[in-house]
């Protein structure tokens, strides 16, 4: 999905509500996707990973610190995701809420969740 085709609002209700409804907890989220099909895993860790990268970018990118990092960069924008929909929205419409990543690291991230289930689950990596 590129930046240019990118809308927000394309974003799938499946995935925000995934999000969501597992309350800013890595546990709570790691629970919804034990019991969800390899398919399934695969899908919500594509989403979270291509809704992440449409913020790693300036105007986005230009408010996460100075000396951040491209590994650093990636970080805040997954931690944005794993908020959910409503700050996801708010960062998109307003660059300038983006949250330096000193800021996220006190922040709930789901970064790795997905990847990690699937590996425990089907014995492989999510996309080896």
């Amino acid at each position: 999905m590129s930046e240019a085709d990118f809308n927000p609002n394309e974003i799938s209700e499946w995935f925000w509500r995934v999000i969501n409804q597992s309350q800013l907890d890595r546990n709570e989220l790691n629970k919804r996707l034990q019991n969800m099909s390899e398919e399934q895993i695969i899908r919500f860790h594509d989403e979270f990973e291509d809704v992440a990268a449409q913020l790693t970018d300036p105007p986005y990118s230009d408010h996460m610190g100075e000396d951040a990092s491209e590994d650093t960069i990636k970080d805040v924008a997954e931690c944005i995701v794993s908020q959910g929909m409503s700050y996801y929205s708010d960062i998109w419409k307003h660059p300038e809420k983006t949250p330096d990543y000193r800021k996220c690291k006190a922040m709930t991230t789901f970064s790795g969740v997905a990847g990690k289930v699937f590996s425990e689950r089907f014995g492989r990596s999510i996309h080896g």
